[in-house]
């Protein structure tokens, strides 16, 4: 059976990779922004051969061929105030984040091919039982957040955080 698989074709590739930029815009003051991406992709041909190995047996031939692929990308940007007096240290921070992910699939199989081979192993060579299928999703993400440090004599410390979140999955 392992013989029989080693003709499958399994191809995969992926791409990923982010950017980054921090600006100091004036004395205390910061700009930061990052944005990345990951893609990948899959795609699958098989054979199955009638086969007989010990107490399993199967006299039909299956061919199937499958394809996905999905993505995410992201973006998040903050920007950072120091102020500080004497004793008294505040740290402000206001930011925003957005995730959008895409999945999508589909593949087909079917029965009773004529000629064995890895060659002519697609779904539309079957004689019978011809299945396809395919599913997808998407779904996004937007938050904004800010934050506020305060310090005083670098012993006593009060932090207040707001976030709020949008998605696609609520």
């Amino acid at each position: 059976l392992i013989h029989d698989n080693k003709q499958n074709h399994n191809n995969f590739g992926r791409v990923f990779g982010n950017v980054y930029i921090d600006l100091a815009i004036l004395p205390n003051l910061h700009f930061k922004s990052s944005a990345s991406v990951d893609i990948a992709g899959n795609y699958f041909r098989s054979i199955q051969l009638p086969y007989v190995s010990g107490f399993l047996s199967s006299n039909i031939t299956q061919v199937g061929t499958s394809y996905d692929n999905e993505g995410t990308v992201s973006w998040n940007n903050t920007i950072n105030y120091d102020l500080n007096s004497k004793k008294n240290k505040f740290t402000f921070l206001l930011g925003e984040e957005q995730v959008k992910d895409k999945n999508q699939n589909f593949g087909g199989s079917g029965q009773g091919v004529v000629l064995q081979s890895i060659n002519y192993a697609y779904p539309s060579s079957a004689t019978s039982t011809i299945l396809i299928n395919g599913a997808g999703s998407a779904d996004a993400l937007l938050s904004y957040f800010g934050k506020v440090n305060y310090s005083f004599d670098n012993k006593y410390l009060l932090s207040g955080t707001l976030r709020d979140d949008g998605s696609s999955k609520f």
